[in-house]
């Protein structure tokens, strides 16, 4: 018998061991909290620079469980000038709090976010991002002709596959060689086809697979700096017959760009 730490109801058809349906015995309210939480501890570092906050034990174990602080030094990284960002996936504005605690660019830049649904919208509302200084926010999906040269790409699925945000569209990553830079935190799962895999909330989500990945940062013609966290959040998704682990990979790609402690560089060809 093996064992699983999620506790609920697994439900499998009669006769066969594929999973059907799971109910989770869980508070679901509580990771939307741990978001708005996080978002909150941030946004008021930012305002009255008090940081005591994002060192309490839940909100430093969940900064860290979502990567904003990686994803940021990606950015950084890169040496961007005067950018204009992109966010596809990250609905609630961690990332540009994140920036901002930084002083990135001593704040100098411009922020776009995409929400691809209506909910998505409604929630970013709570925190009247569309009346940020410095914040965009559209109700469709990023376009190419929304794209420049001084423009950044966000890609996010890390935070995509968690409630709250969006999983981005992920093939779009092979229409960005005239931009300044992409930076992504993706799942994925070692092998040559995408997998099906059951969240502990229930949802089923395509993660692609690490080939898939690589060949459509191959089709932008860049140079990527990368690193792997191998089974990194793995709990966050149901054991299953395919027995293929979720894995992230942190990559960035730009003309100036440095290299991160522990990155290894990937060539277009």
């Amino acid at each position: 018998m093996e064992l699983s730490w999620a506790a609920g109801k697994y439900i499998y058809p009669k006769g066969t061991k594929k999973l059907a349906h799971f109910m989770p015995l869980q508070d679901f309210s509580l990771e939307i909290a741990q978001n708005f939480s996080l978002y909150v501890s941030l946004r008021l570092a930012n305002l009255e620079k008090n940081f005591s906050l994002l060192e309490k034990l839940e909100i430093r174990q969940w900064r860290t469980r979502l990567l904003t602080q990686e994803f940021v030094k990606m950015v950084k990284a890169c040496n961007f000038l005067n950018p204009i960002f992109h966010d596809c996936g990250c609905e609630m504005g961690l990332i540009f709090e994140e920036l901002k605690i930084i002083g990135f660019k001593n704040n100098d830049f411009q922020y776009n976010m995409y929400f691809n649904n209506q909910k998505a919208q409604a929630e970013s509302n709570i925190f009247k991002l569309n009346k940020r200084n410095k914040i965009n926010c559209f109700s469709n999906s990023l376009k190419e002709s929304d794209l420049s040269s001084k423009s950044v790409v966000f890609f996010n699925s890390h935070l995509g596959v968690r409630p709250q945000f969006c999983f981005p569209e992920i093939n779009n990553l092979k229409n960005l060689e005239e931009t300044q830079g992409i930076v992504v935190a993706l799942k994925f799962v070692k092998g040559r086809k995408n997998i099906v895999k059951t969240s502990v909330y229930g949802e089923e989500i395509e993660i692609p697979s690490f080939y898939k990945i690589l060949d459509l940062m191959s089709l932008c013609k860049r140079s990527w700096f990368y690193k792997i966290l191998d089974k990194y959040d793995k709990d966050f998704f149901l054991p299953d017959n395919e027995k293929l682990e979720v894995n992230t990979i942190l990559a960035y790609s730009s003309v100036k760009g440095e290299k991160l402690k522990d990155f290894k560089i990937l060539d277009p060809d």
